[in-house]
């Protein structure tokens, strides 16, 4: 017990180092987590394909917000006020920061793959242990058929979690320290799967505005595409940031 307290406590120290970064310029993220959260609530209303065409992306705007965090750390002071709109102007353009040096393109790439591929399989496994509950409206379910999307869901979550706690450290080892792609990823697994609980209290960031929205989605479409964007344009430069302390905690840097 005392145990995962002390991994909540850590998962709270990053979300505090994580606040203390993102105050010195959070425009540049504002602007960059408002863009990426619009073309991934349009991709996400693609039938069929939509999950998987996020989980492509995702890898692309982890690693270009990672790169601005640490540009973040190295600011001493925090934005002058006449440079504000030129920094939440120039969010968008971050986006595809990541491809700016080609030799970052291909463990970018390599990254949305095995993003991709695990999301697949992370969601036929919510089919076959739900059948077709999985794509079914919540409030059509029985009783069995909520417990089994329940499940599911759970299920799906924690592999999430592990993807994420991986790319927290991997994209950070692979695109500022210039490690190879695949000994990064290893590290990664190694550090995070010490520390998953408290990427469970960074991560848990992201499920508050995912949880409220998808409730206001059933009784309006739109009130729910709101919350999830306003509320992820709040939630997402925040576990940016965090993921960077944990990173900087795990891996420190001379």
């Amino acid at each position: 017990m005392k145990k995962l307290e002390r991994q909540f406590d850590i998962g709270l120290r990053w979300l505090r180092c994580g606040g203390r970064l993102l105050r010195r310029n959070p425009y540049v993220l504002l602007g960059m987590a408002f863009v990426a959260l619009a073309i991934l609530l349009a991709l996400g209303a693609i039938p069929l394909f939509g999950n998987i065409l996020i989980a492509l992306v995702v890898p692309i705007f982890a690693s270009s917000a990672v790169l601005v965090a640490d540009e973040l750390s190295k600011q001493k002071m925090p934005l002058p006020a006449s440079l504000r709109a030129a920094a939440l102007m120039r969010g968008p353009k971050e986006l595809f920061r990541v491809f700016a040096d080609e030799e970052r393109l291909f463990p970018a790439l390599i990254l949305c793959l095995y993003v991709s591929i695990v999301a697949l399989l992370a969601t036929i496994a919510a089919h076959l242990l739900t059948g077709g509950a999985w794509a079914s409206a919540w409030a059509s379910l029985g009783i069995v058929g909520m417990l089994k999307v329940s499940v599911a869901w759970l299920l799906v979550l924690f592999i999430y979690l592990v993807i994420g706690a991986s790319l927290a450290q991997a994209i950070p080892l692979a695109f500022l320290q210039d490690e190879p792609l695949m000994p990064a990823l290893g590290r990664s697994f190694r550090a995070s799967a010490k520390h998953l609980p408290a990427f469970a209290v960074i991560f848990g960031l992201l499920l508050v505005p995912f949880a409220l929205g998808k409730f206001v989605f059933q009784f309006s479409a739109p009130g729910g595409y709101v919350v999830w964007l306003l509320g992820g344009v709040i939630a997402l430069p925040l576990t940016i940031t965090s993921c960077y302390c944990s990173y900087r905690t795990a891996f420190p840097t001379k």
